[in-house]
């Protein structure tokens, strides 16, 4: 059973009335003339600010390879695209000014392609992630790493790589509260740990319709625990005296787990003409962002529909008047719950210790319900455990329950006889108990994970559990009397 604890992100400090109050504004860059400076975008009014008064760079730069540190008010790009020339620049989003731009590192020993790319921050542990490319012989190996950004060094996370596909530039994010980076190929969504730089998942991506798709504009919405994305369709021009093909933009869902991708509706947001990488999501207002050659496209998360299209006024005579995007998602507050998945449902055995770690990152306080202030901590007993975490402004708060497995007694010393027929079954599951003494227990049918789906007192020794309508699976029917217990499996087809 997915067990989810909900995280209250709460306005606490004076300092973050500062954050918060900040005007709605989208992050880019303005390329006009071979140089490249910071531009801000109010979204409600649509004026556009260029903020560096000096070029930050060159226009040899990474397409869609930039994020936002919504905290510090910082934004990150990197510039070049080869081994001998990239740099990660860092840039006060409210001066325009660089704050540094180290050349990054080379880690590994293989041919190395890009030494980082598509980088997004958690502000939660205060680290810049991202992916390390590699060449090793027929294949480019893809690994999980993190980078400095005052100095500029990789860390690769994992020595094995996450994949060896190809993969679109700026089809990436991070879920920063459990910790998972994702990341999409043309017909593969990956989910990466943080922590270990080791794939979770990796399905293949389930095309909602036929013809030539791909998965374009990835970004993560931590308030409601979705991964959104532009579904690109070609389709045949509708001008009978051409053969070309146009296309079609539709705001998706995608599953990381079953790669699965669902319209959020029929409706186009537009046709061709985006920046890949060029999006970001607003998670409290529940709207979806992306640039489409000189316009700004805000979608909504709930039909799918535009809400509207800002003209991204062109300043500097720009070729470009804004790449790179990114949304300042902590510019107004925010409401609801984070939910934070706490895995499948932890069961103990008796004498099992297990280990339950709530870590969000460095310099948080954390405060279990029973005294406990440390991330990592061990349970040796049955119960529900409360957590509340501290850091920075954020108070976050989380529950568990861990619930304790019976002791298992063999037939002969509880005295009973279980019977459970038919196995497999579709409809009805049948069971029968002889026993030399009157039954005391209950009669329980659990699924996979241990959850308990029916249950019938002990009254008599005969009786039933419909199952027509369950998937098919593995399932088990248990005696328990006191403490102790008789168990069967039982495959139920349908």
């Amino acid at each position: 059973m997915n067990l989810k604890s909900y995280f209250a992100l709460l306005f606490l400090v004076p300092f973050f009335n500062n954050v918060f109050a900040q005007a709605e504004k989208i992050y880019g860059l303005n390329f006009s003339a071979n140089e490249l400076k910071l531009t801000s975008m109010d979204i409600n009014t649509g004026e556009v600010e260029i903020l560096s008064s000096e070029v930050l760079s060159p226009d040899i730069f990474a397409q869609g390879v930039s994020d936002f540190d919504p905290i510090e008010k910082r934004y990150f790009y990197v510039r070049g695209g080869n081994s001998n020339n990239t740099e990660l620049f860092t840039v006060d989003a409210l001066t325009g000014e660089t704050i540094s731009s180290p050349t990054l590192s080379q880690p590994g020993t293989g041919n190395t392609v890009s030494p980082i790319t598509n980088i997004a921050y958690n502000w939660l542990d205060d680290e810049l992630y991202g992916v390390n490319h590699q060449y090793n012989g027929n294949n480019t190996e893809l690994r999980l790493s993190k980078v400095n950004t005052e100095t500029g060094e990789v860390t690769i996370i994992a020595n094995n790589p996450s994949s060896t596909t190809p993969f679109l530039i700026g089809n990436s994010d991070i879920d920063p509260v459990n910790r998972k980076y994702y990341y999409a190929t043309t017909d593969k969504i990956y989910t990466v740990d943080l922590d270990s730089g080791l794939t979770v998942d990796n399905p293949n991506i389930q095309y909602p319709m036929s013809g030539n798709q791909f998965t374009a504009n990835l970004t993560y919405d931590w308030q409601n625990d979705l991964l959104y994305c532009l579904h690109f369709l070609s389709v045949p021009n509708p001008d009978p005296f051409s053969d070309s093909l146009t296309s079609e933009l539709r705001l998706s869902t995608i599953d990381p787990i079953s790669g699965s991708m669902t319209l959020i509706s029929q409706e186009i947001t537009s046709n061709d003409g985006f920046s890949m990488g060029d999006c970001d999501i607003d998670p409290t207002g529940n709207r979806y962002f992306y640039v489409r050659q000189n316009e700004l496209y805000i979608v909504s998360l709930f039909d799918g529909t535009v809400i509207a299209q800002i003209p991204v006024e062109n300043q500097n005579n720009a070729v470009v008047p804004m790449i790179n995007m990114s949304y300042d998602d902590l510019s107004s507050i925010p409401s609801g719950p984070i939910p934070m998945d706490m895995g499948e449902s932890i069961l103990l055995s008796p004498n099992e210790t297990i280990n339950v770690s709530a870590w969000v990152g460095d310099e948080a306080i954390y405060e279990w319900q029973d005294g406990n202030t440390d991330h990592n901590r061990t349970i040796s007993e049955a119960g529900v455990y409360t957590v509340t975490i501290n850091k920075d402004a954020f108070a976050i708060e989380g529950t568990l329950e861990v619930n304790a497995t019976l002791s298992t007694e063999d037939d002969l010393k509880l005295n009973v006889d279980f019977v459970v027929a038919p196995n497999p079954a579709s409809e009805n599951i049948l069971y029968t108990i002889e026993s030399e003494k009157p039954l005391t227990g209950q009669v329980l049918l659990l699924d996979a994970f241990g959850r308990v789906l029916q249950t019938n007192n002990t009254l008599e020794n005969t009786g039933s559990f419909s199952v027509k309508e369950m998937p098919s699976g593995t399932y088990s029917l248990q005696y328990r009397e006191g403490d102790k217990l008789v168990s069967r499996n039982v495959l139920v087809v349908n």
